[in-house]
């Protein structure tokens, strides 16, 4: 709240780096073309989305085209953008899991972000 007890609206609330759905941004929605399993068609997402799918794309070798195609041969009754929108969050929840961390090389032992301290700190703690 602002002195005059008025809400400022164009605030950011930002947590790591992510944009809260009040920024004007992540109600923006871009429309691009792909190609699915041979035939172009569209999609719209958020940019946030967009950029979550091209990050997929490189960890996985694989084009936007592919992953599309990939995603919309599997699902059954929503929309591809729908789907892809599933597919996203999903790849991303999986990799917050301890298998996914020890897979990217980090997490695992109890050690986290907020946790983590300097490794001649604990020791000199436990003893």
């Amino acid at each position: 709240m602002l002195a005059g007890g008025t809400e400022d609206r164009g605030r950011e609330v930002r947590l790591a780096g992510v944009i809260s759905p009040k920024s004007s941004e992540a109600s923006t929605l871009i429309n691009r073309n792909v190609t699915v399993n041979g035939h172009r068609t569209s999609m719209r997402l958020e940019p946030a989305m967009w950029e979550a799918l091209e990050d997929v794309c490189h960890r996985e070798n694989l084009s936007v085209h592919e992953i599309c195609s990939h995603v919309d041969s599997r699902r059954t009754q929503s929309s591809l953008t729908a789907a892809m929108r599933v597919f996203i969050l999903g790849y991303f929840r999986a990799a917050v899991t301890e298998t996914g961390h020890a897979l990217a090389g980090h997490g695992g032992n109890g050690a986290t972000a907020f946790s983590a301290q300097p490794q001649s700190r604990k020791v000199a703690s436990q003893g």
